[in-house]
């Protein structure tokens, strides 16, 4: 028999794992725009082969960076006083 501990622990890992796997895809939808984007970068700022997985790795990392900092800035900045 399945005890209410157990029920909780499994919602709470596939919880955890859909949005993990969210993420993932979320991270993969970021690359296949960057990837669209590209073209017409090169094409503007004439990069070379170099310059252009430099701006796609800061495209990236860029990504990263604002959803690390995106909770803390909305908490200070947000419409709720703490």
């Amino acid at each position: 028999m399945i005890d209410k501990q157990d029920s909780f622990n499994a919602a709470y890992i596939t919880g955890i794992s859909f949005i993990a796997a969210l993420g993932g895809y979320l991270f993969g939808f970021d690359f296949a725009v960057i990837a669209g984007a590209l073209p017409f970068l090169k094409e503007q700022f004439h990069f070379t082969d170099v310059q252009e997985g430099f701006a796609t790795a800061t495209l990236a990392l860029g990504c990263i960076l604002g959803c690390l900092v995106a909770g803390s800035i909305s908490g200070r900045f947000g419409r709720k006083k703490r």
